[in-house]
């Protein structure tokens, strides 16, 4: 999954602004959405509906500086469980690198 682009950034299906051949690949080869909806404005709330695929505000996260809760469960544990391996890059912004806070970390092995 990429996140944060403006309508029309990316070269699928016939949108030409920027040439992007590894998520043109990704899309032959997978699912587009091009009626997804995105649940909030801003990415941290967006991105733990994505996770958990329920609203925001269920999961604690209705704006940026929220964090999602450890006790959340999310489609990458998920994946896991049916024997996928998932990772993240990039930005998170719905974790804390604090020790002290008890949230999903930012880096986990």
């Amino acid at each position: 999954m990429s996140d944060d682009h403006g309508y029309g950034i990316v070269d699928i299906p016939v949108i030409h602004f920027v040439q992007t051949p590894n998520l043109d690949a990704m899309a032959e080869a997978g699912v587009v959405f091009n009626r997804f909806y995105s649940s909030a404005p801003v990415c941290s709330p967006t991105r733990a509906s994505v996770l958990t695929g329920r609203h925001p505000f269920r999961v604690n996260v209705p704006n940026h500086g929220h964090y999602l809760r450890p006790q959340e469960s999310t489609i990458a544990e998920k994946l896991k469980e049916a024997g996928y391996v998932t990772g993240h890059f990039g930005k998170w912004h719905i974790g804390s690198v604090q020790p002290e806070v008890q949230l999903l970390p930012v880096v986990r092995f």
